[in-house]
């Protein structure tokens, strides 16, 4: 697990989807709100216009930084070089290793990131105004 993320993930759930599907590793996976400040194109194969979508707003799953392996992903895994988590589930698809995604519709941010820090800081700030006096 990322050491910068803030979740109400419920772990134990995590882990039962992971040893119940029998895969070699599990993801958490987030839905992420992506704004594209550009117009965006759809072109065909012919290098045709079909389709011109202003400004849109894409849902796409991003990985929340929560891994479940089972132990045999240590055989993917090379000694003595660097080899970083894309790259470990990268190899096990390409060697036919079963990855699930385990969705989470709750809270999730990475404070890693600027702007989930400041909204990590925001309903911090909100709760501790709601809080009974």
């Amino acid at each position: 697990m990322n050491g910068d993320i803030l979740t109400d993930i419920d772990f134990t759930a995590f882990a039962r989807f992971h040893q119940q599907h029998g895969q070699r590793m599990t993801i958490a996976t987030y839905s992420k709100e992506v704004k594209i400040d550009l117009g965006v194109l759809e072109i065909d194969d012919s290098d045709g216009i079909v389709d011109y979508i202003e400004k849109p707003t894409m849902y796409r799953p991003v990985s929340m930084g929560i891994y479940c392996c089972d132990p045999s992903v240590r055989d993917f895994i090379p000694v003595n070089s660097y080899f970083d988590l894309p790259t470990l589930v990268l190899t096990l698809i390409r060697n036919g290793q079963p990855v699930k995604a385990f969705r989470h519709n709750g809270y999730w941010l990475d404070i890693g990131r600027h702007e989930d820090y400041q909204s990590a800081q925001d309903n911090i700030a909100q709760l501790i105004q709601n809080e009974p006096a």
